[in-house]
Parts: structure tokens; C-alpha cells; sequence
């Protein structure tokens, strides 16, 4: 992950961590980057080139790498990641699927409102949330959302735009088709342990985290192999 964070244009270095903690864990990285680097098509980049999961949910900007007295990064010595520290001016949704997308994304983000040029991602967005927001989507619109949508089009205006170019001459949303409540997939039962064992398969690789996988129960083991395939 860290090799493909160095192969975008304008990334000099770059680490990637975990942060967060039950369904908010999630995927970082740290970036030292030329100026004027823009995070949100680093974001785009990795989504055309890694699964999903795979891509970080929340990027920080930093003048240089921590380290250790032996060189090596220090990675308790990275600045935590503030969510939503770019947004712009609150701008309100305009149109009935846009007041929709606000809807379900202040409920899985928990927000109290939702801008329609705010960035999912930048609002503690991330794979299994992008996830559950597709789930919804797609029982609400009757449409084959594509997960990759929400990594390219992360703003409500990007999308709702995305979704009726899909769907040319159909009402957005379908008055016929209402969105039955917990029809998203949850992982509210998630714990530490199980996201770390996920976090570990994308970080380390499969081998890293083959011994500690092997110490679950059959129970855990199920719910992280449920993340995974997500």
C-alpha cells in the first residue's frame, strides 16, 4: 500500500496506520508530498489502482517522517488525523436525491448535517461505511451502485449527478421503492481485535497476520473473513 502511495505523482514519502477505534477503525496515511499535492485525487489514484478496502480512509500532510534513535519510522510518533479539517461553506441539498444522499450519509457518519460539496471521506468516511452506504443506495434507487462510485464521486452533488446519468428519465428517488430501515450492512459489532486482523491482511500482507488470525475463535474468525469479503 505504501509503494502504491509512492507511485503518485508529487508523494515523496509515505506511511499508512490504522486509526480509530470499533466500526470508525480505519486505514491512514501520512504523506510528504511536493506543494499543492491534492489528497483527494491521491484518493481517486488508489481507488483505480487497489481494492476498496485497501484505500486509506483519511490523509494527513506532513513536513517530514518521525523516527526512530535507529532510523526506522516512528509510527507512535505520527500527528493524529483530524476528520473533516477542509471542509468548505455548508452549502444545504437542492433536490429530492440530494436531500436523500444527506440523509443517509448523517447517519452513517453521524453528523448532524451533511454539505453537498463536503467530502465523504474527509468526514470519517471509509470502506465499510462507503459499504453500508451503498447497500442503502441500492435497495433505496433499485440501481447497481458501484462501490468505486463513492471513492470517485465522494461529494452528495458528484454523485447525485453520477446516479441520475444512470438512470436518464427515472425519478431519483424512486417514490415506490422506500429505504427500509437497517437494510445497510452494519459492523457495529466489530471489534478492535477483528478490524486489527483486517488491518493487518492489508498492511502486512496475508502471512503477517496468518498466526494471530489463527488464535480467533470460529466465531471471530468468520466476522473478519464477513470484512474482508466485503
Amino acid at each position: 500500500m505504501e509503494a502504491a502511495l509512492l507511485a503518485c505523482p508529487g508523494v515523496r514519502q509515505a506511511a499508512c496506520d490504522a486509526i480509530g477505534s470499533g466500526a470508525d477503525r480505519r486505514l491512514a496515511a501520512w504523506l510528504v508530498a511536493d506543494a499543492g499535492l491534492d489528497t483527494a485525487l491521491v484518493r481517486r489514484t488508489l481507488a483505480r489502482r487497489l481494492p476498496d478496502h485497501m484505500v486509506p480512509g483519511a490523509f494527513a500532510l506532513v513536513d517530514h517522517m518521525p523516527q526512530t534513535p535507529t532510523g526506522k519510522l516512528d509510527r507512535k510518533a505520527l500527528p493524529p488525523i483530524v476528520d473533516g479539517g477542509d471542509r468548505q461553506a455548508f452549502a444545504p441539498p437542492e433536490t429530492p436525491l440530494q436531500e436523500m444522499l444527506a440523509a443517509v450519509w448523517a447517519d452513517i457518519l453521524g453528523r448532524s448535517r451533511i454539505g453537498i460539496f463536503d467530502n465523504f471521506f474527509d468526514l470519517g468516511g471509509h470502506s465499510l461505511l462507503a459499504t453500508r452506504v451503498v447497500s442503502l443506495l441500492r435497495g433505496r434507487l433499485g440501481l447497481d451502485v458501484a462501490l468505486m462510485m463513492v471513492f470517485e464521486r465522494p461529494t452528495i452533488a458528484d454523485l447525485a449527478a453520477a446516479l441520475e446519468d444512470a438512470a436518464p428519465g427515472r425519478p431519483l428517488p424512486a417514490p415506490d421503492r422506500p429505504m427500509a430501515a437497517g437494510s445497510a450492512d452494519r459492523f457495529d459489532d466489530v471489534s478492535d481485535d477483528q478490524l486489527d486482523l483486517v488491518l493487518a491482511r492489508l498492511l502486512g500482507g496475508q502471512a503477517q497476520a496468518e498466526d494471530d488470525f489463527t488464535r480467533t475463535t470460529p466465531a471471530q474468525g468468520n466476522r473478519v473473513e464477513e470484512i474482508m469479503a466485503k
